[in-house]
């Protein structure tokens, strides 16, 4: 298979800090003059999608995401983050429960974590408003230079809301409002959070709007074997990573070209190593078109 000259929908999954490997996945993309003609993206995949559909120019964009992450402002919403993290093996999930460790872990009492579960989020919403107001334009998506959808979920009805139009910055905030973690964004008469803790690769949302191809591009941490499960928490926790899993092996069989760059060492809240985590995008989506040179050969 070819990509020159072809045209395709890119599916850019959702893993938090790990996400940054999008931005170097697509640089490769573009370079092979492949024709984006749409960003379909969850969670962390939304934000990147956003960037990518206003700065075609891949140096500019790489430029305008390391300048932010390095600004004073930045450096102070990850240590909000870091604060709050996990330091158990739950930091390398990317499940929608790996942060009730966080909980646990942060808290020492009956009656403080009765407390903290009272809240609407661990967090406010000013961290990740910070973020999005920091990267992106206030515009509507429909405004944009390229087609974008951005992947929720509404809590209400629990059905998946693809939006396509609306206000950018508050669909972006929708797509990556963790649940639990960050507040759920109200939404006309929904109520919207990230669903990719669920389904972390929109591939099977791409597929309806590409005329030729879909490339997704999965940032997640594979599920791993566990050979000890001590308690009902962890088996909560199991059963979420599994069907992560699943949905991640259907989301794989609806994408033509599947990306998998090497991030899962990484935390999903640690955006210290930015360039590391956009080098690994770039050197996946080398290794698959050299994969897919091999074979044509």
């Amino acid at each position: 298979m070819q990509l020159r000259k072809r045209t395709a929908v890119l599916a850019l999954g959702g893993g938090g800090a790990r996400g940054l490997a999008h931005i170097g996945a697509i640089e490769v993309l573009r370079s092979m003059d492949l024709r984006i003609e749409r960003y379909v993206g969850v969670s962390i995949g939304s934000l990147v999608g956003a960037l990518c559909a206003i700065e075609p120019d891949s140096e500019k964009l790489h430029a305008k995401v390391n300048t932010y992450l390095q600004s004073e402002g930045f450096l102070q919403m990850q240590a909000k983050l870091f604060a709050v993290a996990p330091k158990s093996e739950a930091s390398s999930s990317s499940g929608i429960f790996s942060w009730y460790e966080t909980v646990k872990q942060f808290v020492g009492t009956r009656r403080k974590l009765i407390h903290i579960l009272s809240r609407p989020s661990l967090l406010a919403r000013d961290v990740m408003q910070h973020v999005v107001e920091g990267l992106l334009p206030d515009a509507n998506i429909e405004d944009l230079d390229q087609p974008l959808n951005i992947v929720t979920v509404d809590l209400r009805t629990g059905n998946p809301v693809v939006l396509d139009r609306g206000p950018l910055r508050e669909a972006v905030m929708a797509s990556t409002a963790i649940p639990g973690i960050f507040p759920a964004v109200p939404w006309d008469d929904m109520l919207l959070c990230d669903i990719g803790v669920l389904d972390p690769v929109p591939s099977r949302v791409a597929q309806r709007f590409a005329s030729d191809l879909t490339i997704a591009i999965d940032v997640c941490a594979a599920i791993k074997h566990k050979p000890k499960i001590k308690n009902a928490f962890e088996t909560f926790i199991r059963m979420n990573e599994i069907a992560q899993g699943l949905m991640r092996h259907t989301a794989h069989e609806s994408a033509d070209i599947m990306i998998r760059p090497d991030v899962a060492r990484v935390p999903w809240f640690d955006f210290t190593d930015s360039e590391v985590l956009i080098g690994e995008g770039r050197k996946a989506a080398q290794a698959m078109l050299h994969g897919m040179w091999k074979n044509v050969a």
